[in-house]
Formats: structure tokens, sequence, C-alpha cells
């Protein structure tokens, strides 16, 4: 029926396939929330079969993520915004309320992330066995998790990580230190234990290890990264270099992304997207893309 319906619709919207066509398909979580799946599809022949890149990074809106998949390939782009409603007002009395809607928020990306990929392997313009999720920064344990759990062929992480935990405290150290001073370091670590647990977060690395040989696994990471701690990404490399996948690291120089519009995100897209197509999964390029060459793992 599902498929029925994708022709249907593709069908009424063929006149306009000269230009790229926007798809918003509204779907209900287990939770009763509403979302928002936004698809892209290319200006080309619409019985044509296109790889379909996922963005998942900072919490701007769908529209505003599909911008920074810049490629002059032929590509579905996907996503969606966070269901993640940020709290208005932060006190001690309604952590216990923040922490319960942040987990909530998680199980529902992660659902999300699951419908998106059923929508995409139904999707009548896309070649399921060229389905890529990336994930960058807090998006790249959502990539790392749900591209395992629903074996996507091909897997970029960027800037990702595992011992939650730990990472978690680190920006909270990082944020009250400042003002503080560095004794707040073990409440941070207490305070980032009781979320990793009463929200029951998923970890990365313990996913990573059962990538499966049919999957390809891209970590691009930070040489310089101030915001994730260095065991927390060797934690998440050894599992994925664990792992039957194909997999492959690349250090970038230069610190953690400062959101989308960070001028080092567009050579992490090219980077990602060349190593993509030397794989296989995206057509070639009609332009060579130059960037500083990375650091080999």
């Amino acid at each position: 029926m599902k498929l029925l319906l994708l022709l249907l619709i593709l069908g009424l919207c063929a006149p306009a396939l000269a230009q790229d066509v926007e798809q918003v398909w509204p779907v209900t979580l287990d939770s009763g929330r509403g979302l928002d799946l936004h698809l892209r599809l290319p200006s080309a022949d619409p019985e044509h079969r296109y790889p379909a890149i996922m963005l998942f990074g900072g919490f701007q809106g769908a529209a505003e993520i599909l911008q920074h998949v810049k490629t002059d390939r032929p590509v579905v782009r996907a996503s969606f915004r966070y269901p993640w409603d940020e709290p208005e007002n932060v006190s001690l009395l309604a952590i216990p309320g923040i922490v319960q809607g942040f987990a909530q928020a998680v199980r529902d990306t992660f659902e999300g992330i699951d419908r998106l990929i059923e929508l995409l392997r139904e999707h009548p313009a896309v070649d399921h066995q060229r389905i890529i999720l990336v994930g960058a920064s807090a998006g790249a344990p959502f990539a790392t998790i749900g591209g395992q759990s629903n074996a996507v062929p091909a897997v970029v992480i960027v800037q990702g990580f595992g011992r939650l935990r730990d990472v978690i405290a680190h920006q909270f150290t990082v944020s009250w230190s400042k003002k503080y001073g560095d004794w707040v370091a073990p409440v941070a670590w207490l305070l980032a234990a009781l979320i990793v647990w009463w929200a029951e977060l998923p970890h990365p690395e313990h996913h990573a290890r059962q990538f499966d040989q049919t999957q390809q696994v891209l970590m691009i990471n930070a040489q310089q990264d101030q915001r994730i701690p260095h065991k927390a990404i060797e934690s998440l490399w050894s599992a994925i270099d664990a792992s039957p996948a194909g997999s492959e690291r690349l250090d970038l120089a230069g610190g953690h992304l400062r959101g989308y519009h960070d001028p080092a995100m567009e050579q992490i897209m090219a980077t990602a997207l060349s190593w993509l197509g030397e794989r296989g999964f995206l057509p070639p390029s009609t332009h060579q893309t130059v960037f500083t060459e990375p650091v080999q793992r």
C-alpha cells in the first residue's frame, strides 16, 4: 500500500521533476509525536534510482540541514528536525522533567531514523543498495546506532564518540569550570552518570562492534577536538575497527565543529563524498573537489 501511494504521488509530481522536488512525509511516532520526514529529489529522469544521503547533526530545521549536502552528483537528500523541545527554564526542580523529555526525544529520533530508512527503501527513486547515513557531532551516535541496527550500506560518523558518560561530563566541566573552577569535575561526572542511567541511553560502541561485512563505515575526527575526550574517540574507533565492516578512519586538522556553518563543515562533507564516490556509493563527480589531505589511521 505504501509503495502504491508513493508511485501515485510521484506520478502526480512528474511534470515538476525538471527541478529539485521537495517531499514532506508526515508520520506519527509510537509516542504520539508527529514528525515530518523531508526528502529532496534530484532533477533528472524520474525512472532512475539514485543514492540517498541522510544527514543529522545540529538542531536546525530539515530544510536547512539538507542545504549542507553540497554535491553536483544526483542524489536524494533526506532528514528531519530533531523531535526535541528545548526547555525554556532550567532549574533544579525541572531537571527530572528535562531528563525525561530528553530520553523520549532520543527514542523518538531513533524511531524517526527507522521510519526514514523504511521510506527510502520503498521509494521508487532510491537505490536501496546505496543508502548512506551521515551523523556529525551530536548526530554521530544516531548514525552509529541507527546505521548498525538498520544495516545501512554506508555510514559516515563525523566527530563521533563512545563513553557517553565521559563525553557528557566533559561538556558540563568545560562549561562550569570557567565560572566555578575545576572542583566541579566530580559533580559533572555524577550528573552525567545519572543522565545516562536515567535516560537509558544506548552506548554507540556496543553497536559499532556489530557493524557487519556488508557495511562500509568512515569515521572522521578532528585532531584538536576540544569537545570530545580522546579516550571517547578511541573507544568508538576500536569498536568499529573490531567489527567485520569495511572501515576507515580519517583525522583532519582543526577542532570540533561549531555548528553547520563552521567553514570546516564543507571540507568534511567534501571528504566524505569523495570517499563514498571511491567506493561506488555515489556516481562520478563532474568536477574535482580540492581539500586538505587528511591523516589516515
